[in-house]
């Protein structure tokens, strides 16, 4: 995956599962109904979280706009875990098992849909090279 671009956010789960998103000039409320299902290893929905990440929007076979993607970058808080003691490779990793994951088992088993959705969610590839 190439190095996303576009507006940088953060995202905030508080603890009632109310979704915002955030940068240095605006701050949006994501309706409940339309929100990303963000849910944990044991299939509760994940609160009290801070993702940072890109806004990118790619286009489909005919050029055609496509939704919205919201590609996670960093963390500094997970379900309520403060992850800023890690480095970004550990937030990545920790990302990927504690929202990533769990989220798509949902998708594939189908206990949860993302058709009301108002953005994708992704993540970016962390590669360590020495």
């Amino acid at each position: 995956m190439p190095k996303p671009s576009g507006s940088r956010f953060l995202l905030y789960i508080d603890s009632s599962g109310q979704t915002s998103l955030e940068n240095m000039t605006h701050q949006f409320r994501v309706d409940t109904d339309r929100a990303v299902q963000f849910i944990s290893i044991d299939g509760r929905a994940i609160t009290d979280t801070v993702l940072d990440g890109i806004f990118t929007r790619e286009k489909d076979a005919e050029n055609n706009a496509v939704k919205l993607s919201f590609v996670i970058c960093d963390a500094v808080r997970c379900n309520g875990q403060d992850i800023t003691k890690m480095n970004v490779f550990q937030h990545i990793a920790f990302v990927k098992e504690n929202v990533m994951e769990p989220r798509l088992e949902a998708l594939k088993k189908q206990t949860k849909s993302i058709k009301n959705e108002i953005f994708n969610l992704d993540i970016v590839e962390c590669l360590d090279l020495f």
